[in-house]
């Protein structure tokens, strides 16, 4: 970590996130994002029954962007501006994993972000967050993605300085073996496609299970 002296301090001496810019809507708008520009298991963007003056503007939105993560913000953006209860629900059942309502998804993020550990250094958080993303397993596709993709936006929102950029291509292969690690150390958990989300919701920010490989990682781009 590269010495800053405007930014807050945790109790283990390391500047760390204290806002989460997130709504109830935030994790999937970063999600479906992750489906237009990687093609993850969805339906086509045609078939979501969208609003066609939304749809278009979301595909724009997208296309204009320069990365995922400039993707992702210009997607919740859209969301955002739409008056359309309809356009969210048939948004948020694209990508909801079908075995969880969307209500329970809607309250998990909320809980992550009223509950986000601001006196953690900031490698702990960023690997207790991703974490909870990893076993809430609320999408059908992409939740170790969009968790990443999440903490990234974390960081840059809090003017977190990394030691190298996670997106940097040199760490392609370091980023696919740590993926590969948590969801070796999900499936000893005998947990084959998610998790109820009673079980994590109520304490999302655990040090077990895949938190270990998180850290390691977190402390090595962040040091």
């Amino acid at each position: 970590m590269m010495g800053r002296t405007d930014l807050p301090v945790c109790d283990g001496g390391e500047p760390g996130i204290q806002e989460v810019p997130f709504d109830r809507y935030s994790l999937i708008s970063i999600n479906l994002a992750l489906y237009l520009l990687e093609g993850a298991a969805y339906p086509e963007f045609d078939d979501l029954g969208l609003d066609p003056d939304v749809r278009d503007s979301m595909r724009e939105a997208v296309e204009r962007a320069n990365s995922e993560v400039d993707a992702s913000t210009a997607l919740h953006e859209v969301i955002q501006d739409t008056d359309e209860g309809d356009t969210l629900e048939h948004l948020a059942r694209a990508v909801v994993d079908e075995r969880h309502t969307i209500s329970e998804v809607y309250e998990a993020t909320e809980k992550l972000v009223e509950s986000f550990p601001r006196g953690e250094p900031v490698e702990v958080q960023a690997a207790l967050w991703q974490r909870a993303i990893v076993m809430l397993h609320m999408f059908d596709d992409a939740n170790h993605r969009t968790g990443f993709r999440s903490v990234r936006i974390l960081l840059d929102e809090n003017d977190v300085e990394m030691n190298v950029d996670p997106f940097d291509d040199t760490l392609r292969k370091l980023n696919e073996r740590t993926i590969e690690s948590s969801k070796d150390a999900r499936k000893k958990l005998r947990i084959t496609q998610r998790v109820d989300l009673d079980d994590v919701r109520d304490e999302p920010f655990e040090r077990k299970d895949v938190f270990g490989v998180w850290l390691t990682y977190f402390q090595r781009i962040l040091e």
